[in-house]
């Protein structure tokens, strides 16, 4: 049986994403060779492994009441790193403004949902962060200068930019290109 990892995020509007990061994150972090850029930004709501592919279209629909759930304005509330940056996994991140909990309602929904229909359930749902991954440190740098890099990164000044989050997909990542497919998408706030 065949299976595929999927999972639910926000989708942004790309021009504003794209905008937003040119303008409050300044070029450079993008040329240095310690950053893997990240490409098809999002916020994960919730991630799925070992799912089998006859299974997709009923977690499709599943996720259908969350329309329903009101859309999102937040903001970025500060620039983080996820991992220590001596390890090759370090994430550099925009963590996103989520005092009233709606990022975390809004996962905590859709895991109701998911346990309620299916035998899946989302990987590390009690570590959950509502944060953005920009990029990852490249492993082939030295430490001294991953740790610099980091160090600059956390330095950068974080704009009062409202972010809306108006649609959420199920996404497939696309192995032949990276990216990532969009499989189902909700419009919030119907």
């Amino acid at each position: 049986m065949k299976k595929t990892n999927v999972f639910l995020a926000t989708l942004f509007e790309e021009e504003a994403l794209k905008m937003y990061l040119s303008l409050h994150l300044k070029e450079d972090f993008y040329l240095i060779k310690s950053l893997t850029s990240k490409i098809d930004l999002h916020l994960t709501i919730g991630y799925m492994r070992g799912v089998n592919i006859q299974d997709l279209a009923l977690i499709a629909s599943i996720f259908e009441p969350l329309i329903h759930t009101p859309m999102i304005k937040t903001h970025v509330q500060q620039l983080i790193t996820l991992g220590n940056g001596h390890r090759a996994n370090c994430i550099l991140a925009a963590l996103l403004e989520d005092s009233d909990g709606s990022f975390r309602k809004l996962h905590d929904q859709a895991l109701t949902l998911l346990r309620k229909e299916t035998p899946y359930t989302f990987e590390n749902s009690e570590r959950f962060l509502s944060h953005v991954t920009i990029g990852r440190l490249n492993h082939h740098s030295a430490q001294r200068e991953r740790m610099a890099f980091i160090e600059k990164f956390k330095k950068q000044p974080i704009p009062n930019v409202s972010i809306n989050v108006e649609r959420l997909g199920l996404m497939q990542r696309n192995l032949v290109t990276g990216h990532y497919d969009c499989l189902k998408s909700y419009h919030l706030g119907q």
